[in-house]
């Protein structure tokens, strides 16, 4: 990942067997940027572990069922929709795979989302504010 598609809040998964390997396949939450670095924050134990990680050793989250839902996403019928505002996000399911999750700003089809820091991405550009995750 590049550290100019990541923002400070964005969940992301650390993948560093070599050095890491209790840690590898977890996802952590984006403290700090800095150059080819980050910093990431254990979310899931308190008191939260801090880790210091290259870029190179980040990859991105799927934008899951799961993960939508812990956004405030809602079932109608086969569809997953998540609105907030003038931003849409929605789903088909049992089909769901990332290819079938699009974003709509105002009832127009704008961006094909693949993963949560692009979802979380998206929604602070258009509100100025952080995405809320149940749990947060």
């Amino acid at each position: 990942m590049e550290n100019n598609e990541l923002r400070i809040g964005n969940f992301v998964r650390l993948n560093n067997p070599k050095y890491h390997p209790e840690n590898t396949g977890k996802n952590f939450m984006i403290d700090s940027i800095k150059n080819d670095d980050v910093s990431l924050i254990d979310y899931e134990n308190l008191p939260a572990i801090i880790l210091y990680q290259y870029l190179k050793y980040i990859e991105p989250i799927e934008l899951t069922e799961e993960w939508l839902l812990k956004f405030g996403a809602k079932w109608e019928g086969d569809y997953i929709f998540l609105e907030i505002n003038k931003l849409t996000i929605r789903t088909h399911l049992p089909n769901m795979k990332p290819a079938s999750i699009f974003a709509y700003f105002d009832g127009i089809k704008i961006k094909q989302l693949k993963y949560v820091h692009e979802l979380q991405n998206l929604y602070y550009a258009i509100n100025g504010t952080e995405l809320k995750c149940e749990g947060f």
